[in-house]
């Protein structure tokens, strides 16, 4: 039983790393990634990190702030105007699997909803999948409370050219703030390589087993 059970985890686990999937995580606590005017004033606003995996990808707003006085961790976050149909932006060209954000309503005068949806054509169509009624998602004005998703299936982008886009959409009501962002997605936009073939464990001693197996690449 002990030997099938360590080739049922290692199977597993040469699975995982065939498969190319991976998390990002971004607190945009870095200051020279910020772009678009005036940090304290509302206008467009876009935040790159090239330095991580995935590379190309950005988030963007179409009004915000670069928030430092209520964050969820660290120094910045993003802070929406008060307008209807501002939004925060995701955009990559990786496959998509889930992805979690921390989100707050400035405060609830008026009641902010949000339209959360995605893209997988640069934003020529969405699907909105989510709606945030700010009265009762949150438990204060600046409290941030953790908004996470999974794709089942996962999203890919439709052409060579295309992104994922996902949104967060204030359709009315007041200010949202957004802080801590993660992303699970599989690498190079497809659905990964295919699992290892002529998969072999041979006992080694009574504590040890031999693997081997071929590797798929594509």
């Amino acid at each position: 039983m002990k030997k099938l059970l360590l080739l049922l985890v290692a199977y597993a686990l040469i699975g995982s790393v065939a498969s190319g999937q991976t998390t990002y995580d971004e607190d945009f606590d870095t200051q020279a990634n910020w772009a678009g005017g005036s940090m304290g004033s509302y206008n467009a606003k876009t935040y790159t990190n090239d330095a991580d995996d995935p590379i190309s990808d950005v988030f963007s707003s179409n009004s915000a702030v670069r928030e430092s006085s209520h964050v969820h961790s660290g120094t910045y976050a993003w802070r929406l105007k008060k307008l209807n149909n501002v939004y925060l932006r995701y955009e990559c060209s990786e496959t998509v699997s889930a992805f979690q954000i921390y989100m707050a309503r400035w405060d609830n005068s008026p009641t902010p909803q949000v339209e959360i949806r995605y893209s997988t054509n640069s934003g020529t169509s969405y699907t909105p999948f989510d709606t945030i009624d700010g009265g009762t998602f949150f438990t204060g004005d600046k409290v941030y409370k953790l908004y996470s998703h999974t794709f089942s299936p996962a999203i890919s982008p439709d052409g060579a050219s295309d992104k994922v886009y996902i949104e967060f959409v204030t359709l009315s009501g007041e200010r949202m703030l957004y802080d801590d962002f993660e992303l699970t997605y599989t690498t190079g936009g497809g659905s990964g390589p295919d699992d290892p073939t002529n998969f072999t464990a041979t006992t080694a001693s009574t504590s040890e087993i031999d693997l081997s197996w071929t590797r798929n690449t594509s």
